[in-house]
């Protein structure tokens, strides 16, 4: 992005956080940097709050054992691109068609996130108007 001849790319085997890369994007607009030069896959898997929540339950889980995660919901996020039911960045695009895809996924995490976590199931509405 900071080298305006050459095109920034988030490719399709990248995952993102629409609502980091938002604010990423707002705080360099702002400081004035271009981004003219960047391209987003379609096919790039997005990282949603359950990926999140996963990642921190998962590290807990691990006790004394933990691997140090950053806690963003990378690894949650590639493990449902590898499983073939990550949502992509086009999903987003049809509200439809994410949302089927967003509620599909959610049961599945929030049975997990209840019977192997103790933990408070995602509303799905919360997800998707965010």
């Amino acid at each position: 992005i900071f080298f305006p001849e050459k095109i920034s790319v988030i490719g399709n085997g990248m995952v993102v956080n629409p609502k980091s890369l938002v604010k990423e994007l707002s705080y360099l607009h702002e400081e004035g940097v271009t981004t003219d030069n960047l391209r987003i896959s379609d096919r790039a898997h997005v990282i949603l709050p359950y990926h999140i929540e996963l990642d921190r339950l998962q590290e807990e889980a691990k006790g004394d054992n933990k691997i140090g995660t950053t806690i963003k919901g990378i690894g949650p996020a590639y493990m449902d691109k590898a499983a073939r039911v990550g949502i992509r960045i086009a999903d987003l695009l049809d509200k439809e068609i994410f949302r089927e895809r967003l509620e599909r996924n959610l049961a599945e995490k929030n049975r997990q996130f209840v019977k192997l976590y103790d933990s408070e199931p995602i509303s799905i509405d919360d997800i998707f108007e965010e």
